[in-house]
């Protein structure tokens, strides 16, 4: 019996191919297959169909990617390295050694504007005339600033308040954790501490220069020394102009806190002399006037015709009702005394004594020098003020009635307890007065 060598199925005798698989058949001689025989071909021909169907299904697996899935499969990687790229980058740019060297570079380069933008003093970034000025503190003093704010990292991360940065046992910097920038990156501040700087200035005047573009004027004294305000650390030079009286002149203010805490102003002296010997003129001249003005001699002709027999209900000797203080005391210099204990408003001048009333002249008053006319005696034998006695406001009064000569004003003189003048001063006539018939 045959059995087909590709199938196994049973061959009938004299077929030339299988009824069952359609293979030929070798016409030779006959050849016994057992069903032995027959089952191992059987599960040979099993075994290849399957790794047929397994080498195709590998095929199949391997097929190359999209042109799609590949552009997916880029954008992910390449979106991933940008990030960590990103990450690297941004580390660096606001790590602790990055900005130490930005803030050292630029002092190193003079460059005030590069600083301004990575220094403050207070909550304020510095200007670029403070960090100018800081820069040319940190050269004056030869201070090595990176390696100090390098070698303090370690304690600025330990400490919340911040690390002091010294030079010379004084703090030249503080240096602080501020919080996280972007919520990832630790963030730090670099601040320049600020000093009180006064000035001994070399002469009178006032003193003109500028702050930030801010105009400052101070009023000096020589030699008193006199609060600038606060500035931040570094060395200053200012432009500055000194007036003395009517007088300008330019110079410099100068404030090296690398040496000192003290300004200096820098002026022509020999033209600050000649301003100040002017000035001292003038001033001898305003007080020469002042003291002819509140000097009043009463036993004299010139009181006599000068106020005595003239109205002067509106002003006298260049002082008139209703002028400010202080054109009084350009006048009349500054002063001296109460006229009257129990009247905190009525100021004596020498021999003139001022009544204000919120700050304006409100009455004129003459004060006699104990030496002139200045007892009831000696006044009524000089100008005879028997018009009218009695008391007013409880001191003893005189007048001389001018109305009956035909001037509508009245001259009261005003005794103490021991018949001394106190003062003599001049009104309007009114029909109330008690000297009125």
């Amino acid at each position: 019996m045959k059995y087909c060598k590709n199938c196994g199925h049973e061959l009938k005798p004299n077929h030339k191919v299988c009824t069952n698989c359609g293979t030929k058949v070798e016409q030779k001689e006959d050849q016994i297959v057992t069903p032995i025989q027959n089952y191992e071909k059987t599960q040979n021909q099993t075994f290849t169909d399957q790794y047929t169907n397994v080498s195709q299904q590998t095929k199949i697996q391997r097929q190359p990617m999209s042109k799609k899935a590949i552009i997916l499969l880029s954008t992910v990687i390449g979106s991933i390295a940008l990030l960590a790229l990103a990450y690297f980058i941004l580390g660096q740019q606001f790590s602790y050694n990055n900005s130490v060297t930005a803030i050292t570079n630029a002092i190193q380069k003079d460059d005030a504007k590069q600083l301004s933008d990575l220094l403050k003093s207070g909550d304020a970034y510095l200007s670029e005339e403070e960090a100018k000025a800081y820069i040319a503190y940190n050269k004056a003093k030869g201070i090595d600033l990176k390696t100090s704010l390098l070698e303090a990292k370690k304690e600025i991360d330990n400490n919340e308040s911040g690390t002091s940065i010294t030079h010379d046992a004084s703090e030249v910097m503080n240096v602080a954790k501020d919080g996280k920038k972007y919520g990832l990156f630790d963030k730090y501040s670099f601040k320049v501490p600020q000093k009180e700087i006064y000035l001994s200035p070399g002469s009178d005047g006032i003193l003109n220069y500028k702050v930030n573009d801010k105009p400052v004027a101070i009023e000096t004294t020589m030699y008193e020394q006199v609060k600038l305000g606060n500035f931040v650390l570094g060395d200053y030079q200012f432009d500055a102009q000194k007036e003395i009286e009517d007088e300008k002149i330019n110079g410099e203010l100068v404030i090296n806190m690398s040496e000192s805490d003290v300004a200096v102003e820098k002026f022509d002296e020999d033209k600050i002399a000649e301003f100040q010997e002017r000035s001292q003129e003038r001033q001898e001249l305003v007080q020469e006037e002042q003291e002819e003005r509140r000097t009043i001699d009463t036993s004299s002709r010139d009181f006599l015709n000068s106020y005595m027999s003239k109205d002067r209900t509106d002003g006298y000797n260049d002082i008139e009702i209703g002028m400010d203080k202080t054109e009084v005391e350009q006048l009349l210099g500054d002063e001296s005394d109460l006229v009257d204990p129990d009247n905190d408003n009525l100021l004596k001048y020498g021999n003139m004594g001022i009544e204000y009333k919120d700050d304006k002249v409100e009455q004129i008053y003459i004060i006699p020098n104990p030496y002139d006319v200045a007892t009831k005696d000696e006044a009524e034998e000089a100008w005879q003020p028997n018009d009218w006695n009695g008391e007013m406001n409880g001191d003893s009064v005189q007048v001389i009635d001018n109305d009956r000569k035909g001037n509508n004003f009245a001259i009261l003189i005003v005794y103490d307890d021991d018949d001394n003048i106190k003062y003599i001063f001049q009104q309007k006539q009114t029909k109330d007065d008690p000297w009125i018939e």
